[in-house]
């Protein structure tokens, strides 16, 4: 019914007598038609079924006899012995096979034209004896004990050119007390078939008439058998072309007779548990009640014809003043409001015209309202836009985070500063924690977002930590709604810059007490180093020559200028003095602080491994500098260890034009909270007494000053693990043998 939406009335009167006529006469038609077909089908059909049934019956009846025939050669008792002596394994065996091959071909099959060969399958399926070739899968049987039994259709194949069946019955001793296996014949389709239909008198018809013969098995096959061999005129079970195999097929389901349009019937054969299948095509049977059906239509078409032509003039008469209804309605949603329909009838479409008039009427009327209207509430809506742009923008140059939430806590307003309140709002993950100890708090992160984001809670002004960042931020209830509910509002300000300056501003003033201390220091500690550095000199000319003193001299000697650097180093420490610069090689200046720390290792028990490179490391820094940088490094690590011994591991190695000296102990590790820390001036991981907190600070300076770096990589409760990277010399590098290891 959709497509006819677009038809105009006079077309849909003309579509409606058509149909009306083609209905009456097509159904009238087909009803006729399709009672003269049941008719003729249903006479059919009977002859069709008595064909059958006598098709089943010659063919059951002459595929029992052949039952038959062959359960009598299984009794013969030459067959017998020979068989059980074949199983027995019998000497003469050869002998034995050309008794019976002789004895089966002359004198058993020539009784039976439709066997082609015949078999003697063992108890255990195994062949025995063949009088022709034998597929080596045999059927088996049998279905009832003592009884033939009958195998489905068999495929061609190379044992022959068509199909064939197995034909199979029990075999025992001639006293019958032993079975010997089944005796199998090879039962030709073609012979059985024709010499059935034959021997019970079947005559041929008009081969349009000849109905098609099919036999299925009980595994669904079907063998096609040609309509020739199913006569009493066509070829005798005797004749080559029946031998042959000609008119024999196996056909699927696809492939058979019995298609939609085809008559068919079906009737068992009990003695092979197989079926007859015989069809008529439904063409011919048809043709003579198809002209009806036409000549019914054609009739209707005519018909319906010479109404339309008697209805056209009347149909106009109803046609026009719907046309001028049609065109007044699309003006009018066009958008002329003035439009009226003027008909003078004072018939239905005279009353349908005025209640369009009078519609038309009250649309100008109520669109005039409607405009007027419009107009104020346009005016008042721009007004309302002003007036939100102008707060959206205020609220988005604020640099204070500003969030509105409703009575139910979901958010209503936020600007773009807000963003770190915002995500705390939103997934509990993000930490939000008291920057100072909050005394109404049992659990402070479950209670800052209360105190922050309940509605019923009153105002709060606090500092909170939130990600990483130190924000203040002041909580505001709403007034409350019709509903008598309250909402919050919260303005958040980013105070960690102001934090970062005051801690800033008290390392910078610790830095200027840090000066004056090293000056007097360095005034008070000068002359006794200056003392100690004057005996030893003078120790070192009194002394004999003993390597073992005079190394401890030595030692004393570059501890005293080691010190005096420190001191210098410390009222340096804000000046950026610029250092005395040099090739130092890496591996010589660790084995000499190694040495150097021989005392306070071996206090600890502590044992340093040494893994130094094979080549000479150079880089061009000062000697003192980098010599302190290794004694801090490896002071802290011998520290860390304690007095239960460990051991600390120096690996140098030269990587993309870098020396990287790797440190590692086997100490108790350096705390999660406190590793961003530890290289922040006068920060430490010491009890009070033991550290400055300036050894790491110190060491990373001056490994920085020079172009290099210094990282913790690795701290757990197994130890830590310390690297140093230093730009190597550009001077060309000499070979060395490998330095020793200190224990």
């Amino acid at each position: 019914m959709i497509p006819m939406r677009g038809m105009t009335l006079r077309s849909k009167l003309a579509l409606m007598f058509v149909s009306v006529c083609v209905a009456t006469f097509g159904v009238g038609g087909y009803f006729v038609s399709a009672s003269a077909k049941e008719a003729l089908e249903l006479e059919v059909g009977g002859r069709l079924e008595f064909q059958a049934r006598a098709y089943a019956t010659a063919l059951d009846g002459r595929l029992d006899l052949l039952g038959s025939r062959l359960q009598d050669f299984a009794s013969d008792g030459f067959i017998r012995d020979h068989a059980e002596a074949l199983l027995e394994g019998d000497r003469v065996r050869a002998v034995l096979e050309g008794e019976l091959q002789q004895h089966l071909v002359q004198n058993k099959l020539s009784i039976e034209p439709a066997f082609m060969d015949l078999a003697i399958v063992g108890p255990d399926g195994a062949l025995v004896h063949t009088t022709g070739s034998s597929p080596a899968d045999l059927p088996r049987g049998p279905h009832r004990e003592g009884s033939p039994w009958f195998s489905n259709w068999i495929p061609a194949g190379e044992e022959a050119p068509h199909p064939r069946i197995a034909l199979g019955t029990p075999l025992h001793s001639r006293e019958g007390r032993q079975p010997l296996g089944q005796l199998i014949a090879w039962v030709h389709p073609g012979v059985w078939i024709v010499g059935a239909l034959q021997t019970s008198g079947f005559d041929s018809e008009a081969s349009s008439g000849r109905p098609g013969l099919e036999l299925q098995d009980a595994g669904g096959q079907r063998l096609a058998v040609h309509p020739d061999l199913t006569t009493s005129h066509g070829p005798g079970p005797d004749s080559e072309l029946v031998r042959s195999g000609f008119g024999l097929r196996l056909v699927n389901a696809q492939g058979s007779q019995d298609s939609a349009d085809a008559l068919h019937h079906s009737f068992p054969m009990p003695a092979a548990g197989w079926a007859v299948h015989v069809a008529l095509p439904g063409e011919g049977i048809r043709a003579a009640v198809a002209g009806l059906q036409s000549r019914f239509m054609g009739f209707g078409a005519i018909l319906s014809v010479v109404a339309c032509v008697l209805f056209l003039l009347p149909m106009s008469f109803l046609t026009r003043p719907l046309q001028h209804l049609a065109s007044a309605a699309r003006r009018l949603a066009g958008g002329d409001l003035e439009v009226r329909v003027e008909l003078d009838q004072k018939d239905e479409f005279g009353e349908l015209a005025s209640a369009f008039n009078m519609m038309a009427g009250a649309i100008e009327q109520r669109t005039h309202h409607l405009e007027s209207t419009a107009d104020a509430l346009r005016e008042g809506q721009e007004a309302l836009a002003f007036e939100r742009d102008r707060l959206r923008k205020v609220i988005s140059s604020m640099r204070d985070g500003l969030v509105v939430l409703d009575p139910e806590g979901q958010l209503v307003v936020h600007n773009d500063a807000a963003e770190p309140l915002l995500e705390a709002l939103r997934t509990e993950r993000v930490e939000l924690t008291s920057h100072h100890t909050c005394a109404n708090a049992e659990e402070e992160r479950t209670a800052c977002r209360t105190c922050l984001f309940s509605p019923d809670v009153g105002s709060r002004s606090c500092v909170v930590e939130i990600g990483g960042g130190v924000f203040e931020i002041h909580a505001t209830r709403l007034a409350p709604d019709a509903r008598g509910l309250s909402g919050r509002v919260l303005v958040s300000r980013d105070i960690g810059d102001r934090i970062t300056q005051d801690e800033r501003q008290i390392h910078q003033e610790r830095l200027a007490v840090l000066g004056e201390v090293a000056a007097v220091m360095a005034h008070e500690l000068n002359n006794p180093l200056a003392a100690i550095s004057l005996y030893n000199q003078m120790l070192a000319t009194e002394l004999p020559q003993h390597p073992g003193l005079q190394e401890n001299v030595e030692v004393i000697q570059r501890n005293v200028e080691s010190c005096k650097r420190t001191i210098r180093d410390l009222l340096d420490y804000s000046n950026n003095q610029t250092p005395d610069l040099g090739a130092v090689d890496v591996n010589t200046t660790v084995e000499d602080v190694t040495g150097f720390l021989r005392l306070l290792r071996e206090r600890s028990n502590v044992r340093i491994e040494l893994d130094l490179a094979e080549r000479s490391l150079e880089v061009n820094m000062d000697e003192i500098q980098l010599r302190q940088v290794f004694v801090n490094l490896l002071v802290n690590a011998i520290q860390a260890i304690g007095a239960d011994g460990g051991e600390v591991r120096v690996a140098t190695r030269a990587e993309e034009g870098y020396a990287v000296v790797d440190i590692h102990d086997t100490g108790a590790g350096i705390p999660e909270e406190a590793r961003q820390k530890i290289f922040r001036p006068f920060y430490s991981t010491k009890e009070r007494g033991e550290g400055t907190g300036l050894g790491l600070p110190t060491a990373r300076r001056i490994t920085e000053m020079h172009g290099g770096t210094l990282q913790l990589l690795d701290s757990s409760p197994r130890g830590s693990h310390f690297r140093v990277r230093l730009l190597l010399d550009t001077a060309p590098v000499h070979e060395t043998t490998a330095l020793p290891t200190t224990p």
